[in-house]
């Protein structure tokens, strides 16, 4: 009998990102890093990796047609589902956890594309973690001095962290989370997890998986995409 536990990917495309779109003018997710769109490289990395057995990509609706051709034509081989998220990152999370319903799903992986930098050996140790725990985060220490304006005094930096994305989660109790509702403020899903008190780990990353949310960080990952090309051209070129 065959007790391998199934393990999904998803990719959130779904925003405009407004800090960035007014100077770039496409969705931060469409930019092209070197010869192709951010989006990819991150979706790349999951297909190369070979660890997950269903890949969901979550996008806005104006962009589904587009997405869904250029999968197409990018991947025909590869089984990929594509579904419309909602008007909050919470949403479009929850649209790719609803997409997954029908695939007896017991780990997820959940990802935003404007982290385009994404190494394989993460997966590989978060998907181990999962095993163990009910839910992991990626995080980095915080190395440079914290301040605190409101309160004018610093902060202890040993005892802060920076979450990062991705983050893992048993599926079916991530799920029951969004299904019993959530608290649309909360900016990621691991908050989520630690509210409703599951069991949890953090997984040390690096400071390459870095978001894309402006134009210091955008001419960051311009000069650091050769670099990332070189490790995921294993499959997909």
């Amino acid at each position: 009998m065959n007790n391998k536990k199934k393990t999904a990917f998803i990719l959130l495309l779904s925003g405009k990102g407004e800090r960035l779109f007014s100077e770039i003018h496409v969705k931060k997710q469409f930019y092209l890093l070197d010869d192709q769109k951010m989006y990819l490289y991150p979706l790349k990395t999951a297909l190369n990796s070979s660890l997950f057995d269903e890949i969901v990509i979550v996008v806005d609706k104006e962009d589904f047609q587009s997405v869904k051709l250029e999968i197409s034509s990018l991947f025909p081989d590869e089984h990929i589902l594509i579904t419309c998220g909602g008007n909050t990152r919470n949403g479009s999370v929850y649209s790719g956890l609803k997409e997954l319903e029908k695939y007896h799903v017991d780990k997820v992986i959940i990802h935003d594309a404007a982290r385009p930098f994404l190494y394989e050996s993460i997966l590989k140790e978060m998907i181990l973690k999962l095993d163990s725990f009910s839910s992991v985060s990626c995080y980095i220490p915080v190395y440079d001095s914290l301040f605190d304006k409101s309160e004018e005094k610093y902060l202890n930096r040993d005892e802060k962290v920076l979450i990062y994305t991705p983050q893992g989660f048993d599926y079916p109790q991530i799920k029951k989370i969004f299904d019993d509702g959530f608290d649309v403020k909360s900016t990621d899903d691991f908050s989520k997890a630690l509210k409703a008190d599951l069991s949890h780990d953090l997984l040390r990353a690096k400071p390459l998986l870095f978001k894309v949310t402006d134009a210091d960080s955008l001419e960051m990952a311009v000069l650091f995409v050769k670099a990332f090309k070189k490790y995921i051209a294993k499959k997909f070129l």
